[in-house]
């Protein structure tokens, strides 16, 4: 998973693209290739300080104080530059915090400092949206995305006549996230509170019970949050803010229902056979999946065989199987350091291979680009797409492992569309509910109804899973990019197997991608097909059909 941040996004990232653009970045891109950048600390070395808000508060009037007074727009790049690494720096302060919590959910100072990060966060939130609003009635705004920002870059803080926009950041809004931000910290403590209970046959059960009123309240106040900012709905504002989407809600919803009416009896056969069974009874161990990804990488030399190095020499991964670790994986950039991190959680299965070579992926998309995409589908795709190729390039199992393991990225990649569709669903019912209807008993009623109808049993009990699922909790509304961009990642795959060296072709062009405009353009340029299309639909039922049902034993 690319884990997100929260309100941040909608201006940071828009900013650090912008900077990101610069033929400085391009350079350094390019060194990182040839072996030309300064050593970085290990992760271990890595020194976490609590932000200074202060700080970052006084560099914030200065630059609103000098955007109407300066003449010279170099001056006013220079502090502007001093603000921007303060905003980077926080924002790694709070990665670093964040993965630091995960890594033991008992630890009661990274559990304190992730909270205060986060709500710091809420609050460069809206300090970049008063800098840029200062910017944009600046006399040097031509100036500025000229040298910087890029053309037009001030126009959102616009109305139609070309004066200021009324600006979203209220003092509701602020409190509402900050309520979020406290509902979340809740969260992970039932989480470090069961920790040790997962062994438990009623531990999905009494997870949901404890969750149940954190989900109801974090809906509540995230449907408050769309209302505040002029929306009819927290998924539209979702797709607005964090997502920056293509597509609309309504296509969305036609595309999740053509998943159920052509997918779902492709993963009927699946689960009817014993692959699935005979696959998940392998046992895993960190040192064969590190292994595994590492062969891969090397094989596929260029970029993914150096964001391995990298990744490698500065530790910058976590495998372990910790009592109190955080049971998810995700991918962070450390923004100030200038690398990616790695947190994995092992199953010790054979989805272990799979999961570590997703989180490769987002390392490697975010090494060359420096998290610089604003739509979170186009970083699932290299993600995915790694999954697929790693067992074309992998060396470093035997046969019949890496056999069972091409059937099975293919097995994961129907159960994406099935499950990440049906869990988009469960998510846009429960937020039409009021907070009457919002009640454990509705929560494992509309789940179980759901997944039924994408044929996953639920069964007696299991109408909780619901509550295992993270991104219900601090991601609402991603998982639709997995399926969107799974069908990328497929396309990909598929040239690889088309002609041997096609697919990692695509994946190291679009790897180096920095703009929304040029990734679609190459995309459709190398054939690649929208998923939307309905004759794609066509086309992957017959891949799937083809190069996984035909082939199960």
């Amino acid at each position: 998973m690319k884990k997100t941040i929260t309100a941040l996004l909608l201006l940071l990232s828009l900013v650090l693209s912008a900077c990101s653009m610069t033929p400085e970045k391009v350079s350094r891109a390019v060194g990182q290739l040839t072996g030309q950048t300064e050593r970085a600390p290990t992760f271990r070395e890595m020194v976490y300080t609590r932000p200074d808000m202060d700080a970052l508060k006084g560099t914030e009037k200065e630059i609103c104080s000098e955007s109407l007074t300066q003449t010279d727009p170099q001056v006013l790049l220079e502090t502007l530059s001093f603000y921007y690494n303060q905003v980077k720096h926080c924002q790694t302060m709070y990665h670093l915090a964040d993965i630091r919590h995960s890594l033991d959910l008992s630890d009661q100072y990274y559990k304190e400092e992730y909270e205060f990060c986060a709500q710091a966060m809420n609050q460069i939130s809206e300090s970049t949206d008063t800098v840029g609003r200062a910017l944009a009635q600046s006399p040097l705004r031509k100036e500025l995305e000229a040298e910087f920002f890029g053309d037009g870059f001030f126009d959102q803080y616009l109305d139609d006549q070309g004066q200021a926009a009324e600006s979203v950041w209220s003092e509701t809004l602020l409190k509402l996230l900050e309520e979020e931000t406290r509902l979340e910290a809740n969260y992970y403590d039932v989480l470090s509170t069961l920790a040790q209970n997962q062994t438990d046959p009623d531990y999905t059960r009494k997870l949901a019970e404890a969750l149940a009123p954190i989900y109801a309240e974090l809906v509540q106040v995230r449907q408050a949050m769309a209302r505040e900012t002029g929306y009819a709905d927290y998924e539209s504002f979702a797709w607005d803010w964090f997502y920056h989407r293509d597509y609309t809600p309504r296509e969305a919803e036609a595309y999740v229902s053509s998943i159920q009416e052509n997918l779902v009896p492709l993963y009927l056969q699946l689960w009817n056979s014993d692959f699935l069974e005979k696959a998940y009874s392998k046992t895993v161990s960190q040192q064969q999946v590190q292994s595994y990804v590492k062969s891969a990488a090397e094989h596929m030399g260029g970029i993914a065989e150096k964001a391995w190095q990298v990744l490698a020499d500065q530790e910058l991964f976590d495998l372990s199987a910790g009592e109190n670790k955080y049971a998810g994986s995700f991918e962070l950039y450390l923004a100030s350091y200038e690398v990616p991190f790695i947190f994995f959680y092992p199953y010790g299965d054979i989805t272990d291979y799979i999961g570590f070579s997703h989180e490769f992926g987002h390392f490697i998309n975010d090494y060359m680009t420096q998290e610089s995409y604003l739509s979170i589908d186009n970083a699932e795709v290299l993600s995915q797409a790694m999954e697929y190729l790693a067992t074309s390039y992998s060396k470093d199992t035997s046969g019949s492992t890496l056999k069972t393991l091409q059937k099975m990225v293919l097995a994961n990649s129907l159960s994406t569309y099935i499950d990440q569709a049906a869990y988009h669903r469960f998510e846009s019912r429960v937020y039409k509910l009021t907070k009457e209807e919002l009640t454990l008993e509705n929560l494992n009623a509309i789940y179980a109804a759901v997944m039924k109808d994408f044929g996953v049993e639920t069964g007696e009990g299991m109408q909780t899973g619901w509550a295992e699922v993270p991104h219900f909790f601090t991601e609402p509304f991603y998982v639709l990019s997995y399926v969107v961009s799974n069908d990328i990642a497929m396309q990909i795959y598929e040239k690889e197997l088309e002609t041997g060296g096609d697919g990692l072709e695509l994946f190291d062009a679009l790897s180096m991608q920095w703009e929304d405009e040029e990734f679609g353009d190459l995309l459709s340029g190398a054939g690649i097909v929208s998923p939307f299309e309905p004759q794609r639909m066509d086309d992957l039922k017959t891949c799937f059909q083809t190069k996984l049902i035909d082939q199960l034993d």
